[in-house]
């Protein structure tokens, strides 16, 4: 066979491997930059959520009908962003997140409504006051998303995005979420883990969580600067729950409880007000049912929490509204709680 022969059929082979990539791909949309939605990609694997959120938000979003976004970390993705009342909200949160990197994800969601939002739904979570050393700039791909729309195109005609619609396909068919799957309306489903499972993984990971934390100094600035930045949108502060385990090990630790008061003072003396549910409570007691890990709880568990904060049901049980009047005696009250709470562990 001719050299200009084998380079023909090199031409064709891999040019219909390049139409079978970007087909595949086009059809199971694991960057969500489509709206279609079938049996084969109605769960979606969470590989990158802050890329697959921001191509979401900027070409599959109506941002006229969004008035409300809900930052946090991977904790704040299981919110079903339809349950926030009369909110119209779009769930932000993203994996690891820390609110340092919250300006970078707002202000973009701000060129794109080329608005304020009414509202700014910030998770926090007691991580988040601890130290990051590897700080990073605002992501590369929001500056290639405003200014190259074939960035994501191109994205699509990877090796690495077929294998994720390979994972969709199969996540789809046999109906199985995981740990945590997106639905096309970006809303989290999970699937159920045993009890006993549970209970020994939140007590595992809850000895190693917090190890070596250092309460971040700029904190409260980072805070402050969101707020600066945003004085046109009204803030709801929530904390996200824990389990017993993870409480045990945090009211146990002399230096870990001096910066959980000192995080609960940061956070109400910028915002005014926290809902706070990082405290024993109805869903910290009933871990084993309520989440998959001691920290991540399902869905259906923290849909209370959302009509909480969103005026649709009472806190009580759950957690305390807190707010620059009553934060000390709050935390004279949150002191004696934890002297009283059983801290005699068998992890």
């Amino acid at each position: 066979m001719s050299r200009k022969k084998w380079i023909k059929i090199w031409l064709y082979v891999n040019t219909l491997a390049i139409v079978g990539i970007v087909s595949l791909n086009f059809l199971i949309d694991p960057l969500w930059f489509f709206s279609h939605s079938h049996k084969l990609n109605s769960l979606q694997v969470d590989f990158d959520e802050r890329l697959q959120k921001s191509i979401k938000l900027k070409y599959n979003e109506n941002l006229e009908n969004i008035d409300t976004l809900l930052m946090g970390s991977s904790r704040s993705t299981y919110y079903d962003q339809s349950k926030f009342g009369n909110m119209k909200v779009f769930n932000f949160a993203f994996s690891g997140a820390y609110p340092y990197e919250y300006k970078y994800f707002i202000n973009y969601a701000k060129s794109l409504k080329k608005n304020e939002f009414d509202n700014i739904i910030l998770g926090l979570d007691f991580y988040g006051c601890g130290y990051k050393k590897d700080k990073k700039e605002k992501p590369d791909y929001l500056s290639d998303l405003d200014k190259n729309p074939l960035y994501i195109l191109s994205n699509y005609m990877s090796l690495d995005a077929s294998r994720y619609s390979l994972t969709n396909i199969a996540k789809s068919i046999t109906n199985h979420a995981g740990g945590r799957s997106y639905n096309r309306n970006n809303v989290v489903l999970a699937d159920k883990k045993n009890i006993k499972q549970v209970e020994e993984r939140a007590k595992n990971k809850s000895k190693i969580y917090w190890k070596n934390m250092e309460y971040d100094e700029n904190y409260s600035n980072v805070l402050q600067g969101l707020k600066n930045q945003n004085q046109k949108s009204n803030f709801i502060i929530y904390t996200t729950p824990l389990s017993k385990p993870f409480l045990q090990v945090l009211y146990g630790n002399k230096k870990l409880k001096e910066y959980y008061f000192r995080w609960v003072r940061d956070m109400v003396l910028v915002f005014g007000k926290v809902y706070f549910f990082t405290l024993p409570n109805k869903l910290s007691e009933n871990y084993m049912s309520y989440t998959k890990d001691g920290d991540h709880f399902y869905p259906e568990a923290v849909e209370n929490i959302s009509k909480i904060i969103s005026g649709q049901k009472d806190i009580k049980g759950f957690g305390i509204i807190i707010t620059r009047d009553n934060v000390d005696k709050v935390l004279i009250d949150l002191e004696q709680q934890i002297k009283n709470y059983d801290l005699n562990r068998t992890i």
